[in-house]
């Protein structure tokens, strides 16, 4: 997955949730996930994060 975000466009953006905030270290880790200007990481619940995100407009 981390190689195909890579060769996607730039204007391509993915909002990652998580609620546990050792997962983005274990990505890191194991998986070679590397926050850029295609992904940020949010250490939230995903509930409220849409929750938030479908408020703005």
């Amino acid at each position: 997955m981390v190689k195909y975000i890579q060769v996607l466009p730039d204007y391509t953006q993915f909002d990652i949730v998580e609620i546990n905030p050792d997962l983005k270290q274990i990505a890191k880790d194991f998986f070679f996930f590397e926050e850029n200007k295609k992904t940020k990481v949010f250490i939230e619940d995903a509930y409220q994060y849409v929750s938030k995100a479908s408020s703005y407009k």
